[in-house]
Parts: structure tokens; C-alpha cells; sequence
């Protein structure tokens, strides 16, 4: 097929469903000595007759009809699909994919997802939870539009990439009744922290990272009891007194009101951390767009 042979097929369809040179012209805008030339060399590129001339119209020969009940669904299939796009960028229609983990979405993303639904009902919102590691390869395939992280000033940070703050968590360190005395201290240095039972997400997450190089900074070895993927299990076992945990201070407001668990001042590692969404701007859906300009 030649360039213009998708044109010179739409003109055809065109005329078939008109039955007629003059409607079809005005139903494309264009000339009807247009109409009749582009008829003539699609004859030439096929090499036979495609309609026959009567006094009311014109009708398709039978080779013709054949050629026509072949590519009409094509460029009907192209209609649909145009009309989808428009829709998309109009966000009547669309589908946005995005990573985060449970304790931020549960805590300071669901609102942001809530505002977006009500504004546009229309649009399907897929929510992934998984290590920032799988995320991050799922994002270079382009399964994710974004991803929503903690900022960790000494975390790694990811080139060529975009990313938007719009909110602010608070992590700590926090135990329960049994190591209640160190949350009584005014502050708790890494060397001491270093010698008690820790409870920590494991060496894949930003998280992890993040206290490690801390300690590192200090020279102090992390040694910990237990490591996680999540919070959850992790916030379970230490409200049992196994040891010290560290979470987002958000996730556990109700037991700290209740004083079941209580937080630990750690003045060497920030508590106050920037929410944002990372998302490459070269690979944006128009729906991506709008959610990350409504943060």
C-alpha cells in the first residue's frame, strides 16, 4: 500500500455509503472533481471498475462490493478509536495506574484519589501496592503511570525522571508500655538505639535506606530482630513489646491517643518527610497529567 491509499479508501467508503460523489464531497469537505479523481486512481492502483454510474447516484460493482464489506469495519474500528482518544483527553474515558505503598495511600494519598473520582467518575484508578524495587521496574516498563514515595533527602535519587511534592508525612521510632523509659528521654542518640531489639522494613526499601545511612554516617553498625516488607505486621509485633519499630507517626495516631504505644525522640534522623509523586513526563498520559496538576 502507498501513503495515500488510506485516504483514497476513505473516499471510497464514503461514496458507497452515500451513493453519491456530490453527498460524499460535501461529507469530506472537499471538492467533488476531488472526489472523482481520487476515485480513478484508486481504480488504477486496484486495477478495475468500482462503481457503476445510474440516474440516481452511483452503485458499487460487484468486485467492489466485495471491497468494501472487506475495510468498512476497518475504518470503523478507526472511527471508534479516534473518538476513544478525544474522550481520553477529555477524561471522559481513561485508565491511570499508580504505585503506593499501603501506609502513605491509607494516610495522606486517599483523599487525593478521592477528589480526583469525584471530578472525574469516569476514570479507572488502579492502585499498586508493592516493594519500591518491583514498582520501579514496573514503572520502567511503563505498567505505571506513577509513583507515589517518600522523599529520603540521603536516598537514591532517579535520573531523567519528574518528580511533584504535595504533602508531608511524619516517620518516628515508637514502642510500647515495655520500653516506655526511652520514650520519657528527651532524646535517643543512634548509638543507644543501635543496642536495643529494632523492628525495620528490610534493605530493599527507601525506608531502610534512609536509617541505614544514618547510622553509617555515625559509623554505628544496624544490627535488627526482625525485617518487613510492610508496616502492618510490623506495628502488630511491636505493640507485643518484641522491640522498637519505625513507621509513618500517621498510621498509629489512634494507639499513641490511647497510649499503647508511644514515640521515641530521635533528634539525629529527621521526622519531618516531603510526599511526592514520581513520574516521567516524556511517557504522560493525559490522565496521569491531570491527576499529578490536581496535587
Amino acid at each position: 500500500m502507498q501513503n495515500f491509499d488510506l485516504n483514497l479508501y476513505k473516499i471510497f467508503c464514503t461514496i458507497s455509503e452515500t451513493k453519491s460523489i456530490s453527498k460524499a464531497s460535501e461529507k469530506l469537505f472537499v471538492s467533488r472533481q476531488a472526489v472523482s479523481y481520487s476515485i480513478k486512481q484508486l481504480e488504477m492502483a486496484l486495477g478495475g471498475k468500482l462503481f457503476f454510474r445510474t440516474s440516481k447516484g452511483v452503485v458499487l460493482t460487484p468486485e467492489a462490493e466485495e471491497l468494501y464489506h472487506h475495510i468498512k469495519d476497518s475504518f470503523q474500528t478507526i472511527a471508534i478509536g479516534e473518538r476513544i482518544f478525544k474522550e481520553n483527553n477529555e477524561l471522559l474515558h481513561g485508565t491511570i495506574n499508580i504505585g503506593c505503598n499501603p501506609e502513605l495511600f491509607e494516610n495522606c494519598v486517599y483523599y487525593h484519589i478521592e477528589k480526583f473520582y469525584k471530578m472525574y467518575p469516569n476514570i479507572k484508578i488502579n492502585i499498586i501496592s508493592k516493594p519500591i524495587s518491583d514498582l520501579l521496574e514496573m514503572f520502567k516498563e511503563h505498567k505505571l503511570d506513577i509513583i507515589i514515595r517518600k522523599k529520603f533527602t540521603d536516598a537514591v535519587t532517579y535520573p531523567n525522571l519528574s518528580i511533584k511534592m504535595f504533602d508531608v508525612v511524619h516517620n518516628c521510632f515508637f514502642c510500647n508500655e515495655k520500653f516506655k523509659y526511652l520514650a520519657e528521654k528527651n532524646d535517643v542518640s543512634l548509638e543507644e538505639l543501635s543496642n536495643l531489639p529494632l523492628l525495620l522494613l528490610n534493605r530493599e526499601s527507601n525506608e531502610r535506606e534512609f536509617i541505614d545511612n544514618h547510622f553509617k554516617n555515625k559509623g554505628i553498625e544496624l544490627k535488627t530482630i526482625m525485617e518487613f516488607t510492610y508496616h502492618d505486621p510490623l506495628i502488630l509485633l511491636v505493640k507485643l513489646g518484641y522491640g522498637i519499630g519505625y513507621t509513618l507517626r500517621e498510621t498509629i495516631t489512634e494507639e499513641l491517643k490511647n497510649q499503647k504505644l508511644f514515640i521515641i525522640s530521635v533528634k539525629e534522623i529527621p521526622d519531618f518527610l516531603e510526599i511526592g509523586a514520581l513520574y516521567d513526563k516524556n511517557y504522560l498520559s493525559c490522565v496521569a497529567s491531570k491527576f499529578i496538576e490536581m496535587l
